[in-house]
């Protein structure tokens, strides 16, 4: 799924209807990460220098986003593609501080009681979980139950989901 695959199923998942300048940066952020799948099916390349390759990506769009816009919603994507590509590569530690900047942006755009904070609290548990930072792990998913039953309920799928751990 790319940035703009993203945004759009946001939208179409709430009431949300992103505006044409995001939008347009959503398009340029894609036109930046676009040399990632080839980069990640390079078969020349070691494991390390794709890695190192696509991170780069993300650097630059992050650099570009926030010389060019100060979208929050675009950028929150862009971290949460970030934070899960890392996750993904077990940079957890780099996967850290993607997220703890995440959370950030998305105390300040929606709010430390919404859903989308909630989901980044649950990404940031599992890398601290990953990490052996057991207490973090904890503080981060309780946290996350406690806006999930504040914002959707206690009888919420997604709350029973945060308790299931």
């Amino acid at each position: 799924m790319n940035v703009s695959d993203k945004t759009i199923e946001s939208a179409n998942n709430s009431n949300y209807q992103p505006t044409d300048n995001q939008l347009f940066l959503v398009r340029e952020i894609d036109k930046l990460l676009s040399p990632k799948k080839e980069i990640l099916s390079n078969s020349m390349l070691s494991d390390s220098q794709r890695f190192n390759q696509v991170n780069q990506l993300y650097i630059k769009a992050e650099a570009w986003l926030l010389a060019t816009s100060d979208d929050k919603k675009v950028y929150s994507t862009l971290l949460n593609l970030w934070g899960r590509f890392l996750n993904q590569c077990d940079a957890y530690s780099d996967a850290e501080q993607v997220f703890l900047k995440k959370v950030r942006v998305d105390e300040q755009l929606y709010g430390a009681e919404h859903e989308e904070t909630a989901y980044t609290y649950d990404k940031l548990g599992s890398v601290y979980e990953l990490l052996d930072k057991g207490q973090q792990a904890l503080d981060c998913y309780y946290k996350e139950l406690a806006i999930r039953e504040k914002v959707l309920g206690p009888n919420h799928l997604l709350t029973a989901d945060s308790l299931h751990r």
